[in-house]
């Protein structure tokens, strides 16, 4: 099931997004069992792959606000998925881009949720420092 999959992802720690699940049934005399193995796939190394991954997620993006937007066709919806979509992809560079190598640069970040902690953090050690 999904939440045994998350829950063998999170004790390997590995992203849900780069997990796969196999199971085999085996059967012998009168018994049946099942077996379920977690891999963890290889990072993504092919330059070309990882640019027709890139191609994939704006196309992805494209069909979905163009459905959002065809669902309601009006052009305050638009211009705020766009303002949206737009303050996202920033915060996204200011979280790994921007901190890395102006605010910290000997600090390496993993993921939005280590950028985040990493924040939180910092923020409430300048609390504390007064």
């Amino acid at each position: 099931s999904l939440g045994e999959l998350i829950s063998l992802c999170r004790l390997r720690s590995v992203a849900l997004g780069q997990c796969s699940i196999h199971d085999r049934t085996c059967s012998g005399c009168h018994q049946t069992c099942s077996t379920t193995t977690v891999t963890a796939l290889a990072d993504l190394k092919n330059p070309n792959l990882i640019i027709v991954k890139g191609a994939l997620f704006l196309v992805l993006g494209l069909i979905a606000s163009g459905l959002l937007i065809l669902q309601a066709a009006r052009i305050d919806l638009a211009i705020l998925l766009a303002i949206a979509i737009w303050a996202f992809c920033r915060f996204y560079y200011f979280a790994f881009y921007v901190i890395e190598h102006y605010v910290d640069d000997g600090y390496k970040f993993d993921g939005l949720y280590s950028a985040i902690k990493y924040l939180s953090r910092r923020y409430s050690n300048r609390n504390n420092d007064g």
